[in-house]
């Protein structure tokens, strides 16, 4: 009998997706043994409201991810959250995923800062039976998309932060520049 495939599903608001984000997908899927990982960008974060956090349109946010994603076939954009017009909870996700694909195992990759928030989240509970929660350090070079955005709005280099891919898109669009 065949294993259950092994499932990473990591969510965010990718605004924008960068190096630390890949790294962490990396990290979980050689140390949990991951088939896949589906990075699923959320449309509406429940973690962050507020005008002074309304993230970037969630077509660019998806697109940005795809460009940087798609030379690894293991790493897959799932935009479900964002067909969505409320607010997006994961366990919703996790719920889907399970019964679409019931016979495989769900990781749950999220940050060491949401994992201190965790039992805040919408029905943790649940979550924790749907999915093995994978808890990932931020980078210790402070390396954040808030940083990337304001770096990217006073024009300065984004080299090595985003995939180049990426970082010729914001630059193209001025996605961040007010």
């Amino acid at each position: 009998m065949d294993s259950p495939q092994r499932i990473g599903v990591f969510g965010g608001t990718f605004d924008p997706i960068h190096r630390g984000h890949i790294e962490a997908a990396y990290t979980a899927m050689k140390n949990f043994n991951l088939d896949q990982i589906l990075f699923v960008p959320a449309r509406v974060s429940p973690h962050k409201t507020g005008e002074e956090t309304k993230p970037t349109s969630f077509h660019h946010r998806a697109a940005m991810v795809e460009m940087t994603i798609q030379s690894e076939p293991k790493f897959k954009l799932d935009i479900r959250e964002g067909l969505r017009t409320q607010v997006s909870y994961t366990i919703d996700t996790l719920r889907e995923l399970s019964t679409e694909i019931p016979e495989a195992k769900l990781f749950l990759i999220i940050g060491r800062d949401q994992a201190k928030v965790f039992h805040t989240w919408h029905l943790p509970e649940e979550i924790k039976q749907l999915a093995t929660l994978i808890e990932i350090p931020r980078e210790s070079n402070g390396l954040s998309a808030t940083k990337i955005r304001e770096l990217a709005k006073n024009q300065q280099p984004l080299n090595g932060l985003v995939n180049p891919k990426v970082q010729g898109y914001i630059e193209t669009l001025q996605i961040y520049k007010i």
